[in-house]
């Protein structure tokens, strides 16, 4: 069997402590490797930042972590992720 991420199950444990998350999993770190924020929202993994809960969640590691980004920056960017569509066979 080839592995292709030998140290995969360790980076996984630093990020979610421990805890089971769905992917994608986020977290922010400061330059000396302290966890800032993490995507481990309210109502739990946000995953990829779509919906009202997702970009919420953005919003405050954003907020959180910054440290030249702007409350309009922010705001920018959160406001630029597009909530997914249902594809026609979904329906």
């Amino acid at each position: 069997m080839i592995f292709r991420d030998q140290n995969g199950g360790r980076v996984a444990e630093r990020m979610t402590r421990g805890t089971l998350h769905g992917v994608p999993f986020s977290a922010i770190y400061d330059p000396s490797g302290e966890r800032l924020v993490d995507s481990a929202g309210p109502l739990g993994n946000v995953g990829f930042p779509s919906g009202f809960e997702g970009k919420k969640q953005l919003r405050e590691m954003l907020l959180k972590s910054r440290t030249k980004l702007t409350d309009s920056e922010i705001d920018s960017l959160v406001e630029s992720i597009e909530s997914p569509t249902r594809d026609a066979g979904d329906r």
